[in-house]
């Protein structure tokens, strides 16, 4: 199933994909995005071998500045969280991240260079 290609801050949280990822970068996220701003992601399903469950991997991009120099550094994040199929988690992935056209797949692939 295609998913977009982005993220809102606020399923970051939903999806608690933010416990894996250091305080200070979380920190960084929550103070610079409103709740319902854009995170582009690369959302993908791997092959899990659990009948019954899924992995969907999530690989993000955060830019911010370190110091008061205006330097911009990025951190690349990937996430994978393993779900029953038919969990609450399974649910709010199908509803807020699949994508309900087919999915062109030349358009995916700048967004996915970019963050790996």
């Amino acid at each position: 199933m295609p998913y977009h290609d982005y993220i809102h801050k606020i399923s970051l949280l939903d999806l608690d994909l933010l416990d894996s990822i250091p305080y200070k970068y979380v920190k960084l996220l929550l103070e610079t995005h409103d709740d319902y701003d854009d995170v582009n992601c690369v959302i993908k399903d791997i092959p899990n071998e659990k009948e019954g469950w899924t992995t969907t991997q999530f690989k993000f991009k955060l830019d911010y500045e370190p110091c008061a120099n205006g330097q911009v550094l990025s951190k690349k994040f990937k996430i994978e969280v393993e779900y029953r199929n038919s969990s609450a988690i399974a649910n709010k992935i199908m509803q807020t991240l699949w994508w309900d056209e087919p999915d062109d797949s030349e358009s995916e692939s700048e967004e996915e260079k970019d963050i790996q």
